[in-house]
């Protein structure tokens, strides 16, 4: 069944879809949170791991793109499946900025580093280099 589309009297957009499409779109979406909330634990016990001495678990994925020669802020993003621009906008840095913090050509301020950090979900001290 297609979408039906309705506009009230007072201008609101409604949208109308079947059943099973209704089911299908909860479904994904609470995939998708449940995955946010696994990354957030992730996060967060890597974090308490820094903070007690203790290594921590970087994802293989990261790890070989890491000893391919990128830096971890591309790994991680790439990991992320963001783009530059994305992520750009969601730590309020300039693209051009990301691309050369990922290129070597710019160190990036220790706020700058903590916003990546935050919009990737990474530790700060795991996304930093060295």
């Amino acid at each position: 069944m297609k979408p039906q589309f309705i506009r009230t009297d007072a201008g609101e957009d409604l949208v109308i879809i079947s059943r099973a499409d209704y089911d299908a779109m909860l479904a994904r979406a609470s995939e998708a949170l449940d995955e946010d909330r696994i990354d957030a634990r992730l996060a967060e016990t890597a974090a308490a791991d820094l903070a007690a001495g203790r290594d921590v678990a970087i994802p293989i994925d990261v790890a070989e793109a890491i000893l391919d020669g990128a830096t971890r802020l591309r790994a991680f993003r790439k990991w992320r499946g963001v783009t530059q621009v994305d992520l750009a906008k969601r730590a309020g840095l300039a693209q051009s900025a990301i691309s050369a913090m990922e290129k070597g050509e710019a160190e990036g301020s220790l706020k700058a580093w903590r916003d990546l950090s935050g919009a990737l979900n990474v530790p700060l001290a795991v996304l930093i280099d060295g």
